[in-house]
């Protein structure tokens, strides 16, 4: 097995983005403030915990502007006003930013990479205007072991849809061919039909989305036992206690419509949530189905789905890490592309901090907040300044 790695870097990043002038589109002759600079001190103050809100991010820029300027040897006039910064970030080219931060602080696969990825978008709600329901959205594809960011990007949820986001970032990025996890949204033939072409394997979950697909499915679990089950030992956390069952079934013999023909199912896998009280009083119980063509054939191919279906929530977790640790939907801002630049950066500040490995994700902010000298020690060893 080969793990997934981050990649090896003989330059700051820093020096990168200056040697990318088109990164944001002004007129050489109107610049007042480096941009590179400027994106030096946002990554900064999101990685002492400013984030979430414009001008506290700027308040910070502010204060540790000499540092910056020491730190990145350059001088500065002055730093950009807190009118200017939104300008400036809404010019970027937050796509060319974000192939740049995944080439150099991306998981990076190797060809034997035999692990699984999860896939799913998350709403930037910051970003939805007054009378809308939708905003931006961040869609990822990140590797469950180890855990880390392996593509991005972005979509307008009043305009566009997840399914060709993640089909796109999928196929760009030569992942169609390797092990993923998706939420019953991507259960479509063009999706199943595209990774099953490219010899990949899919884990998709079933919903009533598909409600004929999944009543077939169901009763199939009626006629037929399943070729292998686990019973996962109870675990006790937030005052209750959860067991875990999962149980797969065969299901490449039975009728579908013609649709499906060509996708390659091969395995029905039932997964069953039972919460009760630390008394033994029974308050939920939860029944999910998820389809594979990887053929189980052995308890070990069984339970490879079992613990990807575990392995999903870590892209769950991200997410909760990026709005309850940095505040990323309290960032207030209508402005599409700062809103997708500033993801990207905060994209880049969760990979610095994973590097780390820190126990509480929290407390590591507030040390860089309150010992700044430690976070620019941090960035130049991590080759960013």
């Amino acid at each position: 097995m080969h793990p997934a790695t981050y990649p090896l870097q003989d330059k700051a990043f820093f020096a990168i983005l200056e040697a990318h002038p088109n990164l944001d589109d002004r007129d050489n002759r109107g610049k007042t403030h480096s941009l590179p600079f400027v994106l030096m001190g946002v990554i900064m103050a999101l990685l002492a915990g400013r984030d979430g809100n414009l001008s506290a991010i700027h308040r910070h820029m502010k204060n540790q502007f000499q540092a910056l300027c020491l730190a990145l040897s350059v001088e500065a006039k002055r730093v950009i006003s807190r009118a200017q910064l939104p300008r400036l970030l809404a010019r970027v080219d937050h796509t060319l930013l974000a192939q740049l931060i995944g080439q150099h602080y991306g998981l990076s696969l190797p060809e034997g990479f035999v692990d699984w990825l999860s896939g799913d978008g998350k709403e930037l709600r910051g970003s939805i205007a007054k009378g809308q329901q939708r905003g931006e959205v961040c869609v990822s594809i990140m590797a469950q072991v180890p855990a880390g960011v392996v593509a991005q990007t972005h979509y307008n949820g009043c305009k566009e849809s997840e399914r060709p986001a993640i089909l796109n970032l999928l196929t760009d990025h030569d992942l169609l061919k390797r092990k993923t996890v998706l939420d019953a949204l991507h259960f479509t033939p063009e999706l199943l039909k595209a990774i099953q072409e490219a010899k990949g394997t899919y884990l998709i979950g079933l919903k009533h989305n598909q409600p004929l697909l999944r009543r077939s499915c169901f009763i199939q679990t009626m006629l037929q036992p399943p070729g292998f089950e686990r019973l996962d030992a109870p675990l006790r956390k937030h005052g209750r206690q959860e067991e875990r069952t999962y149980a797969c079934f065969a299901i490449d013999t039975m009728s579908k419509a013609g649709r499906w023909q060509l996708v390659g199912m091969a395995t029905l896998v039932r997964g069953i949530r039972v919460r009760r009280t630390l008394t033994g009083v029974q308050t939920s119980r939860t029944t999910s189905y998820f389809v594979s063509n990887q053929i189980v054939k052995t308890a070990l191919e069984a339970n490879d789905l079992y613990d990807a279906i575990r392995g999903h929530w870590q892209i769950e977790t991200m997410h909760y890490c990026r709005n309850v640790v940095l505040a990323e939907d309290d960032l207030q801002s209508k402005l599409s592309s700062l809103q997708r630049t500033i993801s990207n950066l905060r994209t880049l500040a969760m990979s610095l901090l994973q590097l780390l490995r820190p126990k509480n994700m929290a407390a590591q902010l507030d040390t860089f907040a309150d010992y700044v000298h430690d976070l620019i020690t941090f960035l130049k060893r991590k080759l960013v300044l």
